[in-house]
């Protein structure tokens, strides 16, 4: 994942590339506070490659 870039107004810019990591986290923050198994969320992390 690369580096956050800032323009001129402090927008935070990211690659296309970024995206998906923070959607994935974001999906499993969701879960977790739904109160989610930590095998549910294991599960959900194996099948989303996500480490």
């Amino acid at each position: 994942m690369s580096f956050f870039k800032t323009q001129d107004q402090g927008t935070i810019v990211l690659d296309q590339q970024d995206y998906l990591p923070i959607l994935i986290e974001s999906f499993l923050i969701d879960r977790r506070s739904q109160g989610l198994s930590s095998e549910t969320i294991d599960f959900y992390k194996k099948k989303l490659q996500y480490s």
